[in-house]
């Protein structure tokens, strides 16, 4: 009978032992994009000890997991969750997991923006000849952040300067005069990474009476 209890006790610190050594601190939600801006992955990461990794198939024998949040994926009860969205915005994703040996609850959120992604515009060619066509040069990025521009004759000489979230120029200097008829050097510069970029356009003053 001694042996057994002794058995019983064995058994009964393993199985406490286990619940310790797996008892997290907390829980974080990793978000990535692999398949697009609307399509988020989530993943559930546990920190134990200070030390961050991420949970795994083999981790549903202790723990259970629950993904919500705004729009809720049709796999909900894995360490992992896809959402997907068609409209831009600010979503909500929340996360909840529970200790099985222990009944213990822990949730997680967190927040993330979709947001279309947006090309830069720079226009090669433009006719500032006051038929209402094609008059402007116009540089257009996401209308929010700003944006540099020095445009340069081919001799080096700076006609146009301007920071602004939208780049318009007339094809005017200056002094107010018409730039002259030719190709342009420009250099574009801004505090989104990718963005800064130069190149040539083309001034065209044709008559559009004659």
């Amino acid at each position: 009978m001694g042996k057994f209890k002794v058995f019983i006790y064995i058994i009964f610190f393993l199985i406490a032992n286990k619940a310790i050594s797996q008892s997290i601190d907390t829980v974080t939600i990793i978000i990535d994009f692999p398949f697009g801006y609307g399509e988020p992955q989530c993943a559930a990461h546990k920190i134990v000890g200070g030390i961050d990794s991420l949970f795994t198939i083999e981790d549903l024998d202790d723990y259970s997991f629950k993904w919500r949040g705004d729009s809720v994926p049709k796999l909900d009860s894995l360490p992992t969750a896809a959402y997907k969205y068609t409209l831009d915005g600010t979503y909500n994703i929340g996360l909840t997991v529970v200790q099985k040996a222990t009944s213990r609850i822990i949730n997680a959120d967190t927040s993330i923006i979709i947001q279309t992604p947006v090309k830069l515009v720079v226009p090669n060619v433009f006719t500032p000849n006051g038929d209402g066509v094609n008059d402007l040069f116009k540089v257009f990025y996401n209308g929010i952040n700003e944006l540099e521009i020095s445009i340069f004759t081919r001799t080096g000489t700076e006609v146009f300067n301007l920071k602004a979230p939208t780049i318009v120029w007339d094809g005017r200097i200056s002094s107010g005069a018409q730039a002259s008829e030719g190709i342009y050097y420009y250099v574009l510069t801004s505090d989104v990474p990718g963005i800064s970029t130069n190149g040539f356009l083309y001034l065209y003053n044709y008559d559009p009476n004659n």
